[in-house]
């Protein structure tokens, strides 16, 4: 695998606008990472809008730290299936539609509906019947009437997760037809949704205001991608063909997908669930101070990877693989040329951005100072996570999710051991610094792993 020499790094970038511009591929991806960009920046400034009112309103609080823990679960869960789903679901939908046709596709995807919502159901039954068991140990430092409050919140969101499931999917959808744009714009619904329950009902309810603002903008974002698919000729309508290959291949992706998504998901579960055992408003410090990373990652690294998807399942569906080797590497090193400057310029200035954002109303000097070390030990994770998320769209484009799984496996126990370091040290900041190792180590593996395998796909061809 290539080192990462400061001069190495310097004669890859040197013609790396050339060779982008000299690739038909690589210029598609920019494209329509571009696009995914400022869509997906439009939707994290009103997003950054309504936490900055939330914060207002708020602060942090045992009544935003009850919301936060009440919706961790339900977002854990969606993070596997739709997560699963956009791994396995994708490349074998471009394949169909490249090499076999639409109505094939079709097929698949009434297929996968029928599949996904049945899961969907029985996942939130399972989450009402284990609630009363789960949610005390993740709240066991939370007082008996703040449990209380965590308890019929999270019973009061729950349902959404149905919804949201469905939206996810068809958002996948969306993408594999390369409808970057709308699928980007989508999730604005639900900040709008908040920001205007804010401005009507403040702080005076509650969390029922931010319960009721949730559930409105979830319809929505669910009716608007249903309304999509419906002009684009696609039904997302429940119909079981029956199995085929085409689904087999589906599902053999799925598991490592679900696999991977539930362990590296459980990292979030297992970080709130720490801060819970912390001082106070430690959950809420861990919430805001990732609110600028995931601003970041959210415009960079997801929009690049969101984009790349596509058009890697087409390489590797018409077997381009010596393409793809070139692409990997010179996207490597330009995320690392962007990305690593970036990062030190924010870390250096995180006090004054948290500041910024954060410090009016309820949310006072005190708490900037927490949230602003918080925010500069996660802002470290962000070369690494891009590098990781690119290479990881690469092993899905190539249908070899085992890799991620292992990968996961190592992240985790990287995290476990991580944690139990630096949280006795550190606090709250320790839970950032561990996510920060993490993405190093997933880094480092998944570059390894991801040449490998390519090389891999190339000396089988014919």
């Amino acid at each position: 695998m290539p080192g990462f020499s400061l001069t190495a790094v310097i004669d890859r970038t040197r013609g790396l606008t050339r060779s982008a511009n000299n690739s038909g591929s690589g210029m598609r991806i920019l494209h329509a990472a571009a696009i995914v960009a400022i869509a997906t920046l439009i939707v994290r400034l009103f997003g950054m809008v309504k936490e900055l009112m939330v914060a207002s309103y708020f602060g942090r609080g045992d009544e935003l730290e009850a919301f936060m823990i009440a919706l961790l679960l339900p977002n854990f869960m969606l993070s596997i299936i739709a997560g699963g789903l956009n791994s396995s679901v994708i490349p074998v939908l471009i394949d169909l539609k490249v090499n076999q046709s639409q109505s094939e596709a079709q097929k698949l995807i009434s297929n996968v509906a029928c599949l996904g919502g049945a899961l969907l159901l029985a996942v939130t039954l399972l989450l009402a019947l284990a609630a009363p068991m789960l949610l005390p140990v993740l709240c066991s430092g939370f007082t008996p009437e703040k449990l209380m409050m965590t308890e019929r919140i999270f019973y009061w969101l729950l349902p959404a997760l149905f919804i949201r499931g469905a939206t996810n999917m068809w958002a996948d959808v969306l993408n594999a037809d390369h409808k970057f744009a709308l699928a980007s714009l989508i999730p604005l619904a639900t900040s709008l949704s908040t920001a205007l329950a804010l401005m009507a009902f403040g702080s005076d309810h509650g969390a029922n205001t931010l319960i009721g603002a949730y559930f409105v903008g979830s319809i929505i974002e669910a009716a608007l991608l249903a309304s999509a698919l419906r002009r684009e000729g696609w039904s997302m309508v429940p119909r079981w063909h029956g199995m085929n290959g085409h689904l087999e291949a589906v599902i053999k992706q799925y598991w490592p997908g679900v696999a991977s998504a539930a362990l590296m998901g459980s990292t979030d579960v297992m970080d709130n669930a720490m801060a819970a055992m912390l001082p106070a408003g430690s959950v809420a410090a861990l919430s805001y101070g990732n609110k600028i990373t995931s601003f970041v990652l959210g415009i960079g690294a997801a929009s690049l990877t969101t984009a790349a998807l596509p058009h890697l399942s087409a390489m590797a569906a018409a077997r381009r693989f010596a393409d793809m080797h070139a692409l990997f590497w010179r996207y490597v090193w330009l995320l690392l040329l962007i990305s690593v400057p970036l990062t030190l310029v924010l870390i250096a200035f995180s006090r004054h951005i948290a500041a910024l954002l954060f410090e009016r109303g309820a949310f006072s000097a005190s708490d900037t100072a927490v949230v602003a070390s918080v925010q500069a030990a996660l802002l470290l994770q962000v070369p690494f996570f891009f590098v990781s998320c690119f290479a990881v769209r690469f092993v899905t484009a190539l249908r070899a999710n085992r890799i991620m799984f292992w990968g996961t496996v190592i992240c985790v126990v990287t995290k476990v051991v991580a944690n139990w370091a630096l949280v006795p040290w550190f606090g709250v900041v320790g839970l950032a610094l561990s996510t920060a190792v993490v993405y190093v180590v997933s880094a480092i593996y998944l570059l390894y792993k991801t040449t490998q395998l390519i090389d891999a796909s190339r000396g089988r061809m014919p």
